[in-house]
């Protein structure tokens, strides 16, 4: 090989990527980097503040509405598949109200993927190098760091994609023909939980399919095929119930920013370093193996990164199709792209790591200030609490100002964010409604119908007038003329002065 660099070797067909020959430090580094972050996303989890998807997921997933009643009127009225609500309305009755206690429930995908990765090691030893490497990209990335402390399905979709993904990269590398149970058990999360992972899991799942049967896996191809058409079934029955039980917003996307093709594809770029964790130090390296022709080495499974990056590519292409008759480009939504891109990083780089110990300790490094960066600061995202101190102030300032929270029409999980961190700052409530100020003055708040800067522009820079056609509040002329509009840290407050 170039350089000197010794790639690994190739024995009966199986590629042994960079499973021997590892620095001793190595594996202990990956692993108490992956502690460090598993730490820092408890202590997101509990230190965070909530955001409206949060307390939607609450007031989708409310344990006391009926099965019937959700099915037929609340989950149709969602863009998301209900499956992970599903599971959030079991969870809740184990872990009863709080947003930490909820958002534990990530703690059920962090088992299994860490459980996997665990079976991984032991079943396949010379693919050791190979593991370490997704298992730095995976938890140095912003999918862990971030979205574990969220009340989301977002981080059970990563976990079941590095499963998946992973398991496939395994099983055709080592030319393993045994099902994989761990596989198999990720395929029905992607499928169910969202439609772009379902796309991205659809195309690739093509691939892998062609894969197995071309090297004679027949029964892990037949697998595969038979449990994602099962979970397939319930997909589609739900989308038959948002078009025809209830008012149908599969097309209702306007909280959607609408992007050109050039525009959603830097986009979708630019969110994929802070997925891998910043790791401009493992983009260089891997470039440099790229163009060094060292895929041409027995160590690097050169259809395998062909079959991903096509799918992937595909994938992508056909979002980008889709995204031009109703826009789709959010960055959540892109972590199937994020995980193809650290297999593929991972496959290039575990022989370099190997072989090249400084370069590996050069990447882990990279790897380790973007976690510790984000362990200290993901915390100090506090939500909407900032605003419900500001509210506090102004109110303490006149005992008996009366504080009316919310839009019009009332958005049921606006209402249950705001109540909750009202509750933290000691508030009381009222719904929204006409209120005439009195001695004291009357405070309309509202999360969720803030003005843009253009509302406003259009309104002469009046932060209230503006507040007041966003939000709803239902103010007159009078009331508007003694009003004052205060843009909080993600709110809009306006005080009514007598």
């Amino acid at each position: 090989m170039a350089g000197g660099v010794e790639m690994g070797a190739q024995v009966d067909g199986r590629v042994h990527a960079g499973g021997a020959g590892l620095a001793p430090w190595w594996p202990r580094a990956v692993l108490a980097l992956a502690a460090l972050a598993v730490c820092g996303v408890l202590a997101g989890a509990y230190l965070r503040g909530g955001s409206l998807d949060e307390y939607a997921t609450i007031y989708f997933a409310n344990p006391h509405v009926p099965w019937r009643t959700a099915w037929t009127q609340l989950w149709p009225g969602e863009t998301n598949p209900p499956f992970f609500y599903i599971v959030a309305r079991f969870w809740e009755l184990v872990s009863g109200p709080g947003l930490f206690a909820r958002r534990l429930v990530n703690l059920l995908p962090l088992g299994f993927v860490l459980a996997w990765f665990g079976c991984a090691a032991r079943r396949y030893p010379a693919q050791r190098g190979f593991l370490l490497g997704l298992a730095l990209f995976a938890c140095s990335g912003k999918f862990l760091l971030l979205d574990f402390t969220q009340y989301r399905d977002y981080f059970s979709q990563y976990c079941a994609e590095l499963v998946f993904l992973g398991a496939a990269t395994l099983a055709y590398v080592a030319r393993a023909r045994r099902v994989d149970w761990f596989q198999l058990a990720a395929l029905p999360v992607l499928v169910m939980f969202h439609q772009v992972t379902a796309l991205y899991t659809a195309v690739l799942l093509a691939a892998v399919l062609l894969a197995e049967w071309r090297r004679g896996a027949y029964l892990r191809a037949v697998s595969l095929v038979c449990v994602a058409g099962a979970a397939a079934v319930p997909l589609l029955w739900f989308t038959w119930l948002q078009q025809h039980q209830a008012h149908s917003v599969l097309g209702e996307v306007s909280w959607i920013t609408a992007r050109g093709p050039l525009n959603a594809v830097y986009t979708i770029l630019s969110h994929l370093m802070p997925a891998i964790g910043e790791n401009y130090a493992a983009v260089l390296v891997a470039g440099a193996v790229l163009l060094r022709l060292e895929m041409r080495a027995p160590a690097l499974p050169v259809a395998w990164l062909w079959l991903v990056a096509g799918a992937t590519v595909a994938a992508t292409g056909v979002i980008l199709v889709i995204n031009h008759f109703a826009p789709l480009i959010v960055d959540r939504y892109f972590s199937f792209f994020a995980v193809e891109v650290m297999v593929l990083l991972a496959l290039l780089l575990a022989p370099v790591f190997a072989a090249r110990p400084r370069l590996a300790l050069l990447v882990g490094a990279n790897a380790a200030v973007y976690v510790v960066y984000s362990v200290l600061t993901v915390p100090l995202d506090q939500g909407w609490r900032p605003d419900a101190a500001l509210v506090a102030r102004l109110a303490g300032q006149c005992q008996g100002t009366r504080i009316h929270a919310g839009m019009r029409p009332d958005v049921p999980p606006e209402r249950i964010g705001l109540a909750e961190v009202a509750a933290r700052a000691h508030l009381a409530l009222l719904p929204p409604g006409p209120d005439a100020p009195g001695r004291c003055p009357v405070i309309y708040w509202s999360e969720y119908g803030v003005p843009d800067a253009a509302l406003i522009a259009r309104d002469g820079g009046d932060v209230a007038q503006a507040a007041n056609a966003a939000a709803g509040f239902g103010l007159d002329a009078d009331e508007l003329a003694h009003a004052r509009g205060i843009l909080g840290k993600t709110g809009v407050i306006v005080v009514v002065r007598p």
